[in-house]
């Protein structure tokens, strides 16, 4: 099956407002950013603007907030809650904020409840946090992968409460057991709205996974660096080709006075019921008689449907049944346009690899229509599914 999936790129750090250009440059709608300043009560404004960093364009989001009086935990989450937002983007936000709480509150050593956000809580750091959930609702991401973290390190950077060393100390605490590295000296490249978002969105951390790239989004930041100082989002397709297990059961009893009549509708009543398959086996019984052994595969909960049907159309007087593990191959079904009409494609996934089955029935029919060989038809179809196509992400 082909999912959607994200990956981060942060070669050059990450902070809110280059996770909120990289999103903006994969066409995510900048009215849901204003949507979530409308609806917060915000005294803000967007200032989206197209930058160039060391030769490589990116998105630069600068959100210009007139408040900044330091917010605690409690009136950040009356924010969120009296705002009408999504409940989705009001849960991770508010989670976001108390993941932050629980290590400033380490940090300080008090309760995460008496935590005043100082940089993070002036309006543009929440606009940051809660625009980028309100963007990713946008898209469809199965999963979310990042590289490692280009952590800036040395040097001192300003705060409310004064100088710090770089990175700051929430910084550090969010980035523990990610794996980062450093080669941009006294810079601020993570910021600890980037790192705590990072934590919220990240499901796996992986140098780079196997996909097709389908889209890139940058995120411009605001100072320059040696290295182009863009915060990049890839769109990719992966395919799962992890084999999917399952229990079955399977059904059998043996005939030896059934007419092939009585079989073949016996056959096509279970398949009615949903059986995944029905099949006879040729054996021998007592007193030497050509027999059939009759064989049903199907769902466990289908077991009584199966009895009904063998009981009313068989002259079995009983049957033997167990439970066995199905495994089978992750699959999609795919409609593709040939010269000779639409075919149903089924795709199963195994190691990296695809397998192809056009429908045999639908490519019968389209051979017969235009007097053409089965094998063309099927020929055809295939040849078109392996033809590129126009990815549907828009943008770059």
């Amino acid at each position: 099956m082909v999912e959607n999936i994200l990956y981060l790129d942060c070669a050059s750090g990450i902070s809110g407002d280059m996770i909120l250009g990289a999103l903006l440059d994969l066409n995510a709608p900048s009215e849901r950013l204003q949507t979530v300043i409308d609806q917060l009560g915000l005294e803000a404004s967007l200032n989206i603007t197209k930058v160039q960093k060391n030769g490589e364009k990116g998105k630069r989001v600068k959100v210009e907030a007139e408040e900044r009086k330091p917010k605690g935990l409690e009136d950040i989450k009356n924010l969120l809650h009296g705002s009408g937002l999504d409940s989705n983007i009001v849960k991770k936000s508010e989670e976001t904020f108390q993941n932050l709480a629980e290590v400033e509150g380490k940090i300080h050593d008090i309760p995460p409840d008496e935590i005043h956000f100082h940089e993070i809580g002036a309006d543009d750091a929440i606009v940051d946090i809660v625009g980028t959930f309100a963007l990713l609702e946008y898209f469809d991401f199965s999963k979310i992968y990042s590289s490692k973290i280009n952590l800036g390190t040395g040097g001192t950077i300003k705060s409310d409460h004064g100088k710090l060393s770089n990175p700051a100390p929430a910084t550090l605490e969010l980035l523990k057991n990610v794996p980062v590295y450093s080669t941009i000296e006294g810079e601020e490249t993570v910021t600890p709205t980037g790192a705590v978002l990072l934590l919220q969105l990240v499901d796996e951390f992986e140098s780079f996974p196997p996909m097709r790239i389908k889209k890139v989004g940058r995120g411009a930041g605001e100072k320059d660096f040696s290295i182009p100082n863009v915060f990049r989002m890839f769109i990719g397709e992966q395919e799962n080709s992890e084999p999917n297990d399952e229990k079955i059961m399977k059904i059998e009893t043996n005939l030896d006075d059934c007419s092939p009549e009585i079989l073949a509708y016996t056959m096509e009543r279970l398949f009615d019921i949903g059986a995944l398959d029905v099949y006879h086996v040729p054996i021998q019984m007592k007193k030497n008689r050509p027999s059939v052994k009759l064989v049903v595969l199907c769902d466990p909960c289908k077991i009584r449907e199966v009895e009904r049907v063998l009981f009313e159309e068989t002259s079995t007087l009983g049957y033997r049944y167990i439970e066995m593990d199905k495994r089978e191959l992750s699959r999609d079904v795919k409609d593709i346009q040939t010269k000779y009409g639409k075919v149903e494609v089924k795709i199963g996934y195994y190691d990296g690899e695809r397998k192809l089955a056009p429908e045999f029935d639908i490519c019968r029919e389209l051979a017969e229509k235009n007097s053409v060989s089965l094998r063309k038809v099927y020929q055809e179809a295939i040849k078109e599914f392996n033809s590129p196509e126009e990815d549907d992400y828009g943008g770059n």
